[in-house]
């Protein structure tokens, strides 16, 4: 299964030029509904202000892979005024039934696959990994603690 795995990155990677692309993890999600933990989580992670503080991170026009728990479609389509925006679901074609990924995966299995939560943070965390710059939520978009003790 990994090998499978790794064939979907890889080709998510080369898709943004050949690898030379950036990342932004914006966690959102139960921790931005959370204010009284992390009471700046909310605004700092919304499009405007990445539009604002990602310029300073990362330079405006390259490829930006946003790793993230956000499900709202277009919440990041203000960023594709600075960046080539990339999310996961992009590249969904990848392992969409009729896809190699789907057709190797079914018949080792020998059932329907379906690429799950667990698949979807393998392949956010390698494709994290293998960017040029990676710019985390709690280190670089907000003054919130990661664990929300102030």
């Amino acid at each position: 299964m990994q090998k499978e795995i790794q064939w979907v990155i890889s080709n998510i990677t080369l898709q943004m030029n050949n690898s030379n692309y950036d990342v932004v993890h914006v966690r959102r999600g139960d921790k931005a509904l959370d204010s009284k933990r992390w009471p700046n989580l909310d605004k700092d992670t919304r499009a405007d202000a990445l539009l604002k503080r990602l310029p300073e991170l990362i330079q405006p026009g390259r490829f930006l892979y946003v790793s993230t728990d956000e499900r709202s479609p277009g919440f990041f389509d203000p960023l594709k005024d600075k960046f080539n925006v990339r999310l996961l679901q992009d590249f969904k074609e990848l392992w969409s039934p009729g896809s190699g990924w789907y057709q190797v995966y079914s018949d080792m299995l020998g059932k329907d696959v379906v690429f799950d939560s667990y698949m979807e943070a393998m392949v956010d965390y390698e494709v994290t990994r293998l960017a040029q710059k990676a710019i985390e939520t709690f280190n670089d978009l907000t003054s919130d603690p990661r664990d929300g003790k102030q």
